[in-house]
């Protein structure tokens, strides 16, 4: 009799659990990975492969020949290139854009390519891109953003649109620059920021072939 009450008592908790956790998604979903592609939280890290997902708070990690591309949950794709450490800060959607939708990526280290999908298609505010010495806003869909710890510059190539890029300089001031189609912004450590001929690594980053969808 107890053992029977038990296993019922299990199945509830099971049945009872199961909503939760299907209503959880993933913030983005690994649709093309090579080499050595890493997801890295508090709790440790994990490999990653085709299929598997990222959630807001971990940190997306290349190795030198690891390639990854992702597909976020409002349809944007993120493509991670070697050498690389992308932190999700924020990637909150339900499923359709409202005003609690919020895209927050923060460049460690590395190149990485972003397609924006709902969210900046509902709010361009809504996706900001970030390094150290640098924020990037999205006032069009495809950029390529690079970030160097080793002299603290921040290289801005825009693909698609425009974009935004704002620093802050030694005397505190606020600057920001908006990068058309094809051009690069660069902002060195000291928050000074300049067009500059397009490096050719940011070259093939924007023109590297794109997996199936």
């Amino acid at each position: 009799m107890k053992s029977t009450w038990l296993k019922q008592f299990a199945l509830c908790l099971s049945l009872a659990v199961l909503p939760i956790e299907e209503s959880i998604a993933a913030a983005g979903t690994f649709n093309f990975v090579i080499g050595d592609v890493r997801v890295v939280n508090a709790a440790g890290e994990r490999k990653v492969a085709r299929g598997s997902g990222v959630e807001a708070g971990e940190t997306i990690v290349s190795g030198a020949d690891g390639t990854a591309q992702l597909r976020m949950s409002d349809g944007a794709f993120l493509s991670v290139r070697p050498d690389t450490e992308l932190r999700i800060d924020q990637y909150q959607y339900n499923g359709k854009p409202d005003e609690s939708s919020n895209t927050v990526l923060s460049l460690v280290k590395g190149t990485f390519r972003a397609f924006t999908g709902a969210i900046a298609s509902f709010n361009k505010d809504k996706f900001k891109m970030k390094t150290l010495t640098a924020t990037v806003g999205i006032r069009g869909s495809g950029n390529v953003l690079n970030f160097s710890p080793s002299n603290n510059v921040t290289l801005n190539h825009t693909i698609e649109g425009s974009h935004s890029v704002t620093a802050v300089d030694l005397s505190g001031a606020i600057r920001t620059l908006v990068t058309l189609p094809g051009q690069t912004v660069q902002v060195n450590p000291n928050g000074v920021m300049q067009f500059v001929p397009t490096p050719t690594f940011m070259l093939q980053a924007a023109t590297a072939a794109v997996a199936p969808r």
